[in-house]
């Protein structure tokens, strides 16, 4: 279904003043940073808001790398400035790292999250599913005959589909599309070699890898305790920092090797859901001005 045009314009107003008014906000020096941190943290909302609104430019970055992946920009905004008033909360200026470096991990972190619940809602009919399946295959089929790459979509043209079914079609594709880039992303972060924005430094990929791990270690304490002991050994999370083979495990806890690697891959597979699904809880807070902005009544 095509988005109103006049709702879509008026999106398009409302992102052009934020994004307007946001710019007219000066960055912080790292001792700034540093001390407004220590501010908020001592219950200072006016260092807390300065703090927030001076980042609100790194939100807007980091979110038009998730573009086209089944949430607009301004919802992609709105979720990572959640992620940003998470950060604030969690942020200890005594560590040594830069807030923007802590808030940019925390930011991705909620980004991928909202993606993946809004393709968990999105639910594509078994013969939809069908329709797109055999445009890709001939897709393919031509893209090798032509030598040239060949989108499904243009398989539609040569589908005597009715003008509605097309525009159906060429719905479900670009949904379909968007979930599978969405998937890629999320198992490539799983494997700890997540798509990162150019501007990252070394800094704070170690810092992602770093909380990522973290959050592992928290879930690992709420599976089944036979699966999280398989996980620890397996991977070297056992104290031992030293990965075990299948074999090894099976001998240690009189198991066959196929049944620690069935057991393994139960566990991960729960793990994985449990950390991309996982809710960032935490206390409500009132929002700064510029974060209103974007939140727009149903008309």
């Amino acid at each position: 279904m095509k988005a109103n045009p006049r709702k879509r314009q008026q999106a398009e107003n409302l992102l052009e003043t934020y994004l307007n008014d946001i710019h007219q906000v000066s960055l912080l020096t790292a001792n700034e940073e540093k001390e407004l941190a220590r501010k908020a943290q001592l219950g200072d909302d006016s260092a807390r808001d300065r703090l927030i609104e001076a980042n609100l430019r790194l939100v807007v970055r980091s979110a038009k790398g998730y573009q086209n992946l089944g949430l607009p920009l301004l919802d992609l905004i709105e979720e990572g400035n959640l992620g940003l008033l998470k950060a604030v909360e969690k942020f200890d200026p005594e560590l040594g790292y830069r807030f923007s470096t802590y808030a940019c991990c925390w930011i991705k972190h909620a980004l991928c999250q909202a993606l993946n619940e809004q393709n968990q809602i999105i639910r594509i009919p078994a013969y939809m599913r069908k329709i797109v399946a055999r445009l890709r295959k001939q897709a393919a089929r031509k893209t090798v005959r032509l030598g040239r790459e060949v989108a499904p979509k243009e398989m539609v043209h040569e589908c005597q589909f009715s003008t509605k079914k097309s525009d159906m079609v060429h719905q479900a594709i670009q949904t379909i599309e968007s979930m599978d880039r969405m998937k890629n992303i999320q198992t490539t972060s799983y494997n700890n070699e997540q798509i990162e924005d150019p501007h990252s430094s070394i800094e704070e990929n170690r810092l992602f890898h770093r909380m990522t791990l973290e959050r592992v270690l928290c879930h690992l304490d709420r599976l089944d305790s036979r699966h999280a002991d398989i996980i620890r050994m397996r991977f070297g999370l056992d104290g031992t920092k030293t990965p075990k083979t299948l074999k090894e495990i099976g001998i240690k806890i009189n198991l066959t090797k196929e049944r620690v690697r069935q057991i393994e891959k139960e566990a991960l597979s729960e793990l994985r859901q449990r950390i991309l699904g996982s809710p960032q809880s935490g206390p409500t807070h009132t929002r700064p001005r510029h974060y209103a902005q974007l939140e727009i009544s149903a008309a």
